[in-house]
């Protein structure tokens, strides 16, 4: 991920005798809270395939980045900035479903 959202890097460290001692595990990213505020289209046909423009705040560039559409993978999802992703629908055999980012 970029450091666009890092809020601070946290020590994470671990004490195997109740605190007696302490050893350094590493480093963990902290990032400021994801807002979705809109999603553009709304609607869009169950075959799929529909270019989805999902804007809000602290999006960050990752290779886990990932859009969900109800219980359906979308097929992709393109970082676009800290404020809008690109998702691509998933095709649809029945309802509908709500864009998780």
């Amino acid at each position: 991920s970029t450091n666009e959202t890092l809020i601070a890097d946290a020590m994470l460290n671990i004490s195997l005798e109740a605190g007696a001692d302490w050893h350094l595990v590493g480093t963990i990213p902290y990032h400021a809270v994801v807002k979705t505020t809109s999603v553009f289209p709304r609607t869009g046909p169950r075959a799929g395939q529909t270019k989805v423009m999902v804007e809000g705040e602290n999006f960050v560039n990752s290779t886990h980045l990932t859009c969900k559409f109800g219980s359906e993978l979308g097929s992709s999802a393109q970082y676009i900035s800290p404020t809008k992703v690109l998702c691509l629908s998933p095709h649809f055999p029945f309802g509908y479903g709500r864009v998780v980012v």
